[in-house]
């Protein structure tokens, strides 16, 4: 009964209802792209925090090369391929990398790039897929190279999702003789124009000091040529068994990691790091995370002041509409105390009025949000429809809601039906 006349009510004022609706729905857009923002900046942020925790740094690595000297006495080097040979010619560290391999797909003349990543990279972050899938821990025990594309057209290139490409013969040394293995790769997905890959692009570097400095983005107007994307073990074993002619290096974003407190061997590790690699920039961990998490607030300081702004002019405006609107409503309660409903009961009738104006914005926006998102409107935004979002809409909800309620009892105290009845008819 009481949601019947509470709704009754609101109706009775269909402009102040609407001044109130349009305000909740504006504050509750900046509230939900302020948030969105800042999640979807931890977010990504999470994704690599594992790797840049403790001691250590990122080096964006153009190769590593360990030097030794031959019987003459001459010194001579050699490119490490694989993080344990990183990791062998240091104290207490452990190497996580990137690392560029040099094939090229049989029958197609466009250019070609294979990076792999080690098992920590590729687990922790998952580039937005247009088509298929990312990498799964099934894959490193089947036989086949399971690779993730990025191509001109997206999904509507050349390549499908379920595709076997076939590495040139050119570039491949039979290990053993009569060993005629056919080299290919499994197409498993395929990555959205936009997306942010792990590993940055060496050429046209951000300079940045946050974890965004560990991204490119793919987009297909500005990258030509066909990225191909696998797992560094399975890469290495295919060398090993069929394919010894196979180039790789570290390339990309590797990270080095101190698993030790010493500061002489965190300088020694250091040292040996600087001597060996030919690095274009190098950053330490405890920098990507500060800087991080400044980036990651920074736009609470930008929306924040606005916001609260916001909230106050509709804070105002609630109180003074609400004010007129239960002004305007006495004569109606005072009529429904005359037939039986209790005056406390009339005046819930108005708080109930408010809690559906306020709950039927809140719905109205997230339904909103909701067809936007599988609509595709929001694809190419941060903004999303998630649960911190609507926790703070609910949390101002909540708050309109209360100081509709504190002007409600402040209207109506002290007041009888009697009195309203008398006024009336003066």
């Amino acid at each position: 009964m009481k949601w019947r006349y509470a709704w009754r009510e609101l109706w009775h004022h269909p402009l102040m209802m609407l001044l109130i609706f349009v305000q909740n729905v504006v504050v509750f857009a900046v509230t939900v792209s302020m948030i969105s923002t800042i999640v979807s900046r931890y977010n990504t942020y999470r994704e690599i925090s594992d790797l840049v925790s403790g001691n250590g740094a990122v080096y964006t690595l153009e190769s590593y090369q360990d030097y030794y000297k031959n019987k003459e006495g001459e010194w001579h080097y050699s490119c490490a391929y694989t993080r344990e040979e990183v990791e062998s010619g240091l104290t207490d560290a452990k190497v996580q990398g990137c690392y560029d391999w040099g094939v090229g797909i049989d029958g197609d003349v466009q250019a070609c790039s294979l990076t792999a990543y080690d098992e920590a990279l590729w687990k922790c972050h998952r580039p937005a897929i247009a088509a298929g899938r990312w990498f799964s821990d099934r894959d490193k025990q089947t036989e086949e190279l399971e690779v993730v594309i990025a191509q001109k057209g997206g999904k509507d290139g050349r390549y499908q999702v379920g595709d076997t490409l076939s590495a040139e013969k050119e570039l491949k040394d039979w290990v053993n003789e009569g060993d005629d293995t056919k080299i290919s790769f499994k197409v498993i997905g395929i990555i959205e124009n936009g997306a942010s890959i792990l590993g940055s692009k060496l050429e046209g570097k951000k300079s940045k000091e946050d974890y965004r400095t560990l991204f490119w983005d793919y987009y297909d107007y500005y990258n030509d040529g066909l990225y191909l994307f696998g797992i560094q073990s399975d890469l290495l074993r295919c060398k090993h068994q069929h394919a010894g002619a196979w180039t790789e290096k570290m390339l990309g974003e590797c990270f080095f990691s101190w698993e030790t407190e010493d500061p002489k061997v965190i300088s020694s590790n250091q040292e040996k790091v600087m001597k060996n690699a030919t690095a274009t920039d190098t950053k330490d961990y405890e920098l990507i995370r500060r800087e991080s998490k400044k980036y990651i607030w920074e736009q609470v300081r930008m929306i924040l002041p606005i916001l609260i702004t916001l909230c106050i002019m509709t804070v105002l405006s609630t109180v003074c509409n609400m004010a007129i609107m239960v002004q305007k409503s006495l004569r109606n309660y005072a009529v429904y105390y005359i037939n039986g409903l209790s005056w406390k009961k009339c005046r819930s009738i108005h708080i109930f009025s408010m809690i559906l104006l306020e709950g039927g914005s809140f719905l109205l926006v997230t339904a909103g949000l909701f067809l936007l998102k599988f609509g595709g409107a929001l694809k190419y935004t941060v903004i999303s429809p998630g649960l911190w979002q609507m926790a703070g809409c609910l949390l101002l909800c909540l708050l309109f809601t209360l100081f509709g309620i504190g002007v409600v009892r402040r209207e109506t105290h002290g007041v009888s039906a009697k009195q309203i009845l008398t006024r009336g008819g003066e």
